[in-house]
């Protein structure tokens, strides 16, 4: 990891000085390999995609694929919002924007299929996603998304600098897409066999983008177990260190003062003693 470790967040593609200050600031990540073992907090699945007729109350999180079909601001000032119509052929949706209008609508192809993502509720008898995340189709390009997609904790200073859960996954798979090679490995391969673990680079790669439960319970077991085995090394050396800077006092002989202490002093050896 000594390679990511020397690699500066700032010239990772989309971040630059002021996202890379406000990463040292907040989350205190200045290198590739920072931003690497900032793990996220939750998964939610975006292995189905459901079609519009499918929504009902008890939708949680829910991906579905079609086209804006109508795009319009209504209302002014600080009521303003910007809302679409998201239309599959089992039907029709509203897709809600209050922040960031201008950049979402002049960002929106009404002839282009997406991706959307999010949590439906219900508004005057009509279902709306409120802050959508979008994603355009493009075949030609594997999408990481498509399993469990993860969520990262962030703070109010970097959402308003456009840093938010989101951006920080598109930050993580930018390492991935930019760093050529395999992640080297920091544990002997003799403890990886044994343990059957699996490889840091697969570990590291899964845990940002699972494809699945299974793959990701083995990704989380391999990064605790290698957090705990160099937090017992570093325990041992700790331990070793002592015992050569500190060697105590050494007696060459012991005579009766030290045995007549032991036997007749400390109850334990006392009882027995006498038992013996």
């Amino acid at each position: 990891m000594s390679e990511l470790s020397t690699k500066e967040i700032t010239y990772l593609p989309g971040v630059g000085p002021k996202k890379a200050e406000l990463l040292k600031s907040e989350l205190k990540i200045q290198s590739y390999e920072d931003l690497l073992y900032h793990f996220p907090y939750k998964y939610v699945d975006r292995s189905r995609t459901f079609k519009i007729r499918e929504i009902d109350s008890t939708s949680s999180h829910i991906q579905l694929r079609g086209k804006v079909v109508a795009l319009n601001s209504v209302g002014q000032g600080k009521s303003q919002r910007l809302v679409a119509r998201f239309a599959d052929e089992t039907g029709e949706i509203e897709l809600v924007w209050f922040k960031f209008i201008k950049q979402i609508k002049t960002g929106i192809d009404p002839k282009a299929e997406y991706i959307v993502f999010g949590k439906p509720s219900k508004f005057n008898q009509t279902y709306n996603i409120v802050h959508p995340e979008m994603e355009k189709v493009d075949e030609s390009k594997p999408r990481l998304t498509s399993g469990l997609q993860a969520f990262y904790n962030t703070t109010e200073r970097m959402k308003k600098g456009y840093l938010n859960s989101k951006g920080i996954q598109k930050m993580q798979q930018n390492i991935f897409l930019s760093f050529k090679g395999a992640i080297s490995e920091t544990l002997p391969a003799y403890i990886v066999q044994q343990y059957k673990l699996m490889i840091l680079d697969q570990a590291l790669r899964t845990v940002h983008f699972p494809p699945n439960s299974k793959a990701l319970e083995q990704a989380q077991f391999r990064l605790k177990f290698e957090e705990l085995f160099y937090i017992q090394l570093s325990i041992l050396k700790l331990k070793n260190q002592r015992s050569l800077r500190i060697q105590g006092h050494i007696f060459a002989n012991v005579g009766d003062f030290f045995n007549h202490f032991f036997y007749n002093n400390l109850p334990l050896n006392s009882q027995v003693h006498k038992s013996v």
